[in-house]
């Protein structure tokens, strides 16, 4: 696989302060820029060039100006990465870095590309609702983020810094309006001091949506399409953050967030592209599979929607987010920093869909349900951090995160006949704790040499009731993981325009169990997932620093790939979707970006990378609808 971008830029640079560079040796301390993109990928403040990992740095303003509205647009300007929607889904995302992700097609699961939004790790594609508005800084990091990162991601993590307010008042407004889809946004703040050691600031914003796909099912009284322009919706929230800093050895910043969805139902997204056998699989009778922003999805016949309360003729999607995040920073000396990371997340979804995409004349094959989701997470993070004048410095910690999660659902297949397939409530019950340490030794002034590692331990447990309450039996109702992710890096810096270096990670994913539709009294779980492997890579700013670029390259190999399958229901013909470890997987790739600052007022940039993935073992192999063996 090849992926680039290119692109133009007028504008400022990224997060910016006045630092040293983080380079080594007074030669090169003196020579570092006054104005420098600072990035914490190993939680601590250090230049862009200066940070042995492979990371990309867009700032709030790169993405006004390149109108980048939503984190799912990130993916036009940083190489290698994908975000985006998923339909028939109660979570809705999916994450892949360098080719490498978990679907959220169950929602009990992990992404194996976290993110971190303001110190918080939340492992759910999800949380970019309420995070993609306000930001000051996204890194993208990638390859295994075992050692710094909270739960580990042995994929990559997307780490957003949003604002924070300033030391003078101010207040913005921004919109946009997107043509294909009719969706106007719109988000507006207000900062500043509220007195000598308090500062606020408050954020708000608003979307509104008809839709980029056409519904051309045929008309019919009992079954729509309510809307013709799908999907369509509204979405609307915001943020509050105190920053609290009197100038003592204690500083604090709290952030709020909410968010509210409403939308026109999950499968209006989808749409079928490919037909092997001639016609499209999810709707036997009418489809043209063509790529031709149309879709076939009729509303809920009403008798069906008369089987749960939560079920409705007219398809909907209703989410709420929040998260809350409180980070406390104390130097302990001029030499030792302790910070505590406290956060919440909880997400609240609820929807119900016709999930045959069949026209409103197949009435005999259409279906209804309703399910919900749940999640609350809390998460506690402490570490305590060098600064010496010496040669050794060290990074200690521990993480812990407790979650409940829970889906309950009342799934009926084939209108002539209805029949319940599901209608039960599945709990997931996790709790993480890891503790990781790093040393780093300057070899000498211009050579570092880092070594650490996380140990991680995690355990959940798998329950079922039907929906009045009562137990029923599951096969394995409890699962562990251990493990030990290492990483070592050898750095060298020569001055504060040069940086080369190479290690070896290790990440780790744990297993889970899966929700989906299937029966209980099978094994419901699966195993967890690592990465290990070498990153080599070099940074530099040629051309009186008009020039920035990176060159890395990479080699990994993936154990007990967590992959999406499919299980057909042989008495109703639904599908159940669940995780497998499926493989083994080698991963080798190099990646290349470069910025020039052509004036004071216009930039370039540009990306390529290359990624060969190829399996080593392949246990599982799921069929689509209709595959024989014989088609491969």
């Amino acid at each position: 696989m090849i992926s680039c971008s290119i692109g133009v830029l007028a504008g400022s640079p990224a997060w910016s302060q006045d630092v040293e560079g983080n380079v080594q040796g007074d030669t090169a301390a003196a020579a570092a820029p006054a104005q420098e993109i600072i990035v914490t990928a190993r939680k601590r403040a250090e230049t862009l060039i200066a940070a042995p990992v492979s990371v990309t740095v867009v700032s709030g303003g790169e993405l006004d100006k390149k109108g980048l509205t939503k984190l799912d647009d990130l993916s036009q300007t940083v190489p290698q990465l994908v975000i985006g929607d998923i339909g028939s889904n109660i979570t809705g995302g999916v994450v892949l870095i360098r080719g490498v992700g978990v679907s959220e097609s169950n929602p009990f699961s992990d992404q194996a590309v976290s993110f971190n939004v303001d110190g918080v790790q939340v492992g759910r594609a999800t949380i970019r609702r309420v995070a993609e508005i306000d930001v000051a800084q996204i890194e993208v990091l990638k390859g295994p983020q075992a050692l710094h990162f909270g739960k580990n991601s042995p994929a990559g993590i997307i780490s957003i810094r949003t604002a924070d307010p300033g030391s003078d008042f101010e207040a913005g407004f921004h919109t946009s309006y997107e043509i294909k889809a009719d969706e106007i946004r719109a988000d507006g703040y207000v900062s500043g001091p509220l007195t000598d050691a308090l500062g606020a600031r408050v954020m708000v914003y608003g979307s509104d949506m008809q839709g980029y796909f056409r519904n051309v099912v045929t008309p019919s009284e009992e079954l729509g399409p309510t809307k013709r322009r799908v999907p369509s919706g509204h979405e609307y929230g915001g943020r509050v953050t105190l920053v609290y800093d009197d100038g003592s050895d204690v500083t604090a910043r709290f952030k709020l967030s909410h968010g509210r969805l409403r939308g026109s139902g999950p499968d209006d997204i989808v749409q079928v592209v490919a037909c092997p056998q001639g016609v499209s699989q999810l709707a036997p009778l009418v489809d043209d599979c063509s790529a031709n922003n149309t879709v076939l999805h009729a509303n809920t016949p009403p008798a069906l929607a008369e089987l749960h309360p939560g079920i409705a003729s007219q398809p909907y999607t209703k989410l709420n987010l929040t998260l809350a995040s409180l980070e406390l920073n104390y130097d302990l000396s001029d030499a030792l920093t302790l910070t505590s990371v406290s956060g919440y997340y909880k997400s609240k979804q609820s929807q119900s869909t016709n999930f045959v995409n069949a026209d409103s004349n197949a009435i005999g094959i259409l279906s209804g349900s309703w399910q919900a989701f749940k999640v609350d997470e809390f998460n506690q993070e402490l570490r305590l951090e060098s600064d010496f004048d010496g040669p050794l410095n060290f990074l200690v910690g521990a993480y812990g995160q407790t979650s409940q999660l829970s889906q309950p659902s009342s799934i009926w297949a084939n209108f002539d006949q209805p029949a319940q397939f599901q209608g039960d409530v599945r709990k997931q019950k996790g709790d993480a704790i890891s503790a990781f340490a790093q040393l780093s030794y300057d070899i000498m002034p211009t050579l570092e040499f880092s070594a650490g590692g996380r140990y991680s331990y995690e355990k959940k447990k798998f329950s079922v009731t039907t929906l009045d309450g009562d137990p029923k039996p599951t096969a394995t109702p409890k699962r562990s993981w251990n493990d030990f992710s290492p990483e070592v890096v050898l750095t060298w810096r020569p001055d504060s325009d040069l940086t080369v270096y190479g290690g070896y990670k290790k990440g780790f994913l744990s297993g889970g169990f899966n929700a989906g539709a299937g029966s209980t009294a099978l094994d419901r779980s699966y195993d967890q997932q690592t990465s290990r492997g070498f990153e080599v890579g070099v940074k530099s700013r040629i051309l009186d620093r008009r020039l920035r670029f990176s060159l890395v390259g990479y080699d990994y190999e993936i154990r007990g790939l967590q992959v999406a399958a499919s299980v057909v229901n042989s008495s109703t013909g639904i599908p159940d979707a669940i995780l497998v470890n499926a493989a083994k997987v080698s991963q080798r790739g190099v990646e290349f970006e470069a910025d020039f600052s052509a004036t004071d007022a216009l930039s370039l940039h540009t990306a390529i990378a290359y990624n060969r993935a190829r399996y080593k073992d392949f246990d599982i192999a799921p069929c689509y609808s209709g595959q024989s063996v014989d088609f491969r």
